[in-house]
């Protein structure tokens, strides 16, 4: 994915982030803290889904608090060697949250491993950060139907798609899957939603709207008359 123009900045959510925005919270108390926007490539193998690639984009705030912690020659901008206690502090934190990613298969959670690939980077008056989450096992794509959903439990980060064909497979896309983009979110993510917008109250910041999640499913290959699959085309809709 091209970090230039789908840019992220970067998410250092839960207990990590709070110590890295304590001396800013008193300017931002509402929750969420954090927004952030996900554009996700979906890593298919062998007809399977093996994995997801995310890139995060984040408001300018968290860009700001970055810039006032890891800005250490106050030049308003970042080097690579700044940027390496934030991408380890990130690391740490995806660890620990796992990522933030939670693939639903048929209604079972499919458990997420990593991640891996965690690269932080500055573009002017962006900052991103890209990273793999891996499947603890490969899921078969045929016959099957996905539910992906990005989200912080505890709602100190808010994750909204970015658009509609924020979520993709990375090419060639398998054929006969299709994306939806925006779909209501699981009941668990909205129970979460509800629980922490009731115990916020007045402080509850609504940028972040409702959570929306992605659906994917595939179809089962067609039988011919003597029991052979016959091949379905990729349709346009899913890019």
């Amino acid at each position: 994915m091209d970090m230039s123009t789908n840019i992220s900045r970067p998410l250092a959510a839960g207990v990590v982030a709070l110590a890295m925005t304590v001396a800013a919270a008193h300017e931002a108390a509402a929750h969420p803290h954090v927004f952030a926007k996900v554009r996700t490539q979906l890593i298919a193998k062998d007809g399977a889904l093996v994995g997801l690639r995310h890139t995060w984009i984040f408001d300018q705030n968290w860009l700001e608090n970055q810039l006032l912690e890891h800005d250490k020659d106050n030049d308003g901008k970042l080097t690579r060697e700044e940027l390496a206690p934030l991408e380890a502090e990130s690391r740490q934190t995806l660890e620990m949250f796992r990522s933030f990613t939670l693939v639903r298969a048929g209604g079972n959670i499919i458990r997420v491993v990593g991640p891996r690939d965690v690269v932080v980077e500055y573009h002017g008056a962006v900052l991103g950060m890209s990273f793999t989450a891996t499947l603890a096992k490969p899921v078969p794509l045929a016959g099957s139907e996905f539910l992906l959903e990005t989200y912080d439990a505890t709602y100190f980060s808010s994750f909204a798609l970015d658009g509609p064909d924020a979520v993709r497979f990375t090419d060639p896309a398998p054929a006969g899957c299709a994306i939806q983009v925006g779909v209501p979110a699981s009941p668990q993510q909205m129970n979460a939603h509800r629980m922490i917008k009731k115990q916020m109250g007045a402080e509850w910041n609504d940028a972040g709207g409702i959570p929306k999640s992605t659906s994917i499913s595939c179809a089962k290959p067609a039988q011919n008359s003597g029991g052979e699959p016959i091949a379905i085309h990729q349709p346009a809709s899913t890019r």
